[in-house]
């Protein structure tokens, strides 16, 4: 049996714009076999204000950008839709086969919005999870690059 490599991002209530109101968190059992990043802001400590501390063991820890909002009452981050976001620097270039979760509840779905992804220009191993025109949106540096839901999420 092939062992694939996870990564996971739980920010129960993760709002890409800002608005949400009243999210419902909401928590599956979580990977563990092959476990290679997991941020819970669930987890009470797992954020200290600049932070945001990986729980896999594996010391891959985020950095905020731009102040996200965050909310230890329901582990939830709130982004302002255009410069905020966590920054992990240039890890994780997968270039085999891997998961990615990411819970989260929009205020709005519109454009093209990232959840998790890797972007560094002129390096191998990019990908892309997020919404674009309201449907999930795929995409990795390999065929065949990206896939597109066909049902619009609401």
């Amino acid at each position: 049996m092939r062992k694939v490599p996870v990564l996971a991002i739980l920010a129960m209530g993760l709002s890409v714009v800002v608005g949400v109101q009243s999210p419902t968190p909401a928590k599956a059992a979580l990977a563990s076999s092959g476990l290679v990043l997991n941020l819970d802001a669930s987890i009470p400590g797992s954020f200290n204000g600049t932070t945001w501390l990986d729980q896999s063991g594996n010391n891959r820890n985020a950095t905020a950008m731009n102040s996200p909002t965050f909310d230890a009452t329901d582990g939830s981050f709130t982004f302002n839709g255009t410069n905020q976001y966590f920054n992990l620097g240039n890890i994780l270039n997968m270039t085999g086969a891997f998961s990615v979760e990411v819970t989260f509840l929009p205020n709005s779905i519109s454009g093209v919005q990232g959840l998790v992804t890797r972007q560094n220009t002129g390096r191998g191993g990019n990908y892309f999870v997020g919404l674009d025109s309201a449907k999930a949106f795929y995409y990795v540096e390999s065929d065949p690059w990206g896939i597109r839901s066909t049902s619009n999420l609401s």
